[in-house]
């Protein structure tokens, strides 16, 4: 009953400041309408959305073009392993590339974890390592010469949560006879 009381006078008291500020002052008062929910606002395009749309654009049609010059032989898609341990030049530039970019691999016959290691190579920088379970069958390929060409099937970074680092990765594929 009391809170019923409260809430009475809060709403009389401000019932009587509104019509004392409306009669007091001899100015109009502009009364602006909230914006309905319903409508999107539409923003103008910034030049690095036309320039991030139009690079997109570009690399689908390149990986399109590879595909289908490629269409007729075999290929294998993995994910590059190894990346997180590369220098950090090389994680800055994993998320970066595309279908446009020359990859290379390199068997490293040396490596202590895999004898049929082969190394991921762009502008001769050791971006990781095909995974072992598939290092064996590309070491077969480079040895016999069957590799035809190796693209970025897609890169980028990977965040769990807004405050980890991003952890970038890239997939690869080969096309091979």
């Amino acid at each position: 009953m009391v809170l019923i009381i409260i809430i009475a006078v809060v709403v009389v008291v401000i019932a009587l400041f509104a019509k004392n500020d409306d009669t007091s002052s001899n100015s109009t008062q502009t009364y602006y309408a909230p914006r309905p929910l319903d409508v999107e606002e539409v923003k103008p395009k910034t030049s690095s959305e036309d320039y991030k749309e139009k690079r997109n654009r570009e690399i689908e049609e390149a990986r399109e073009a590879v595909h289908e010059e490629y269409k007729d032989l075999q290929s294998l898609e993995v994910k590059i392993v190894g990346v997180f341990y590369r220098s950090a030049a090389v994680k800055d530039l994993v998320p970066y590339l595309d279908v446009r970019d020359e990859i290379k691999l390199a068997k490293e016959p040396k490596n202590p974890y895999d004898e049929f290691a082969v190394k991921v190579i762009y502008d001769r920088k050791n971006l990781g390592y095909i995974p072992r379970e598939y290092s064996e069958m590309a070491t077969g390929l480079i040895n016999t010469k069957r590799v035809r060409k190796v693209i970025i099937e897609r890169a980028g970074d990977a965040k769990i949560s807004p405050w980890d680092n991003p952890d970038p990765y890239a997939f690869i594929r080969i096309f091979y006879v």
